[in-house]
């Protein structure tokens, strides 16, 4: 079986094959500035983590900058051809050079970033951060949720047409990916020598604010102003995630055990 870890995900191919180079150049100057690489996976609680970080004066970005369809319109719209020259834009648009940026990647998308040497020879400082949800299950179910209402923001409006229907074997699949993709995120960090300040979604939700301020303080930043009234994301969790959930504990346990 082949690793997550171990082949090029989709992103990295289609952006190998659109960015001339793809690659740093190898006389391109290192960059002086420190960033912050959050390692999540969907409805692990990142975007409103990222949120506070950009209600913040301190940070800036803590988008999703890599994925292939947004970076390839960029760079089409700015004429721009080398991975690299898109990503000092991003960064100047975002961060400016008073602002620590941040961005979200995928496991995938973190490895692209070094096979591309964006990381380390573009960027040799890189305060890293991995976001986990110890609900495995209520995870995979909001994932199912919002995927089949394309409700994947709490500023989204959801498709009116979509009525949850119960589905175990899709919730089933989502948990195994997520298993799997947990599991590649924590070899990642292993393989590489990587120790990331971890955040775990459901103790960051208890206090965001105290959260933010402890994700600012590792970052540098002791005491960060952020302002909460900034911050839209509200939890999308209703009555029927947990309804599901239960159902699906039962059902799966059940299936375990025989």
């Amino acid at each position: 079986m082949t690793l997550l870890l171990e082949r090029p995900g989709p992103h990295e191919e289609q952006l190998r094959a659109f960015c001339e180079p793809f690659e740093v150049p190898a006389d391109a100057a290192p960059s002086d500035k420190p960033i912050c690489i959050m390692l999540f996976s969907n409805r692990s609680g990142s975007s409103l983590i990222s949120e506070h970080m950009r209600a913040s004066p301190y940070f800036g970005g803590f988008g999703e900058p890599l994925n292939f369809k947004f970076v390839t319109e960029q760079m089409s719209k700015d004429g721009e051809k080398s991975f690299l020259g898109y990503l000092q834009k991003v960064h100047r648009q975002h961060a400016g050079e008073h602002k620590l940026f941040g961005m979200k990647a995928s496991v995938d998308q973190a490895l692209m970033l070094m096979r591309a040497r964006v990381v380390p020879d573009y960027y040799p400082d890189v305060r890293w951060v991995l976001i986990e949800r110890s609900d495995l299950v209520a995870q995979a179910i909001s994932l199912y949720f919002a995927g089949r209402s394309k409700q994947w923001r709490s500023d989204q409006a959801a498709d009116q047409e979509y009525e949850p229907v119960y589905d175990f074997e899709r919730i089933r699949q989502q948990v195994q990916a997520l298993s799997q993709r947990y599991a590649a995120m924590r070899s990642f960090c292993a393989v590489f020598g990587i120790k990331p300040y971890r955040i775990v979604y459901e103790d960051f939700a208890v206090d965001p604010l105290a959260g933010a301020r402890a994700l600012a303080t590792h970052l540098g930043v002791a005491d960060a102003e952020i302002d909460a009234g900034k911050v839209s994301t509200r939890k999308q969790r209703g009555d029927r995630n947990a309804e599901f959930r239960e159902r699906f504990l039962a059902e799966y346990r059940a299936s375990i055990l025989g």
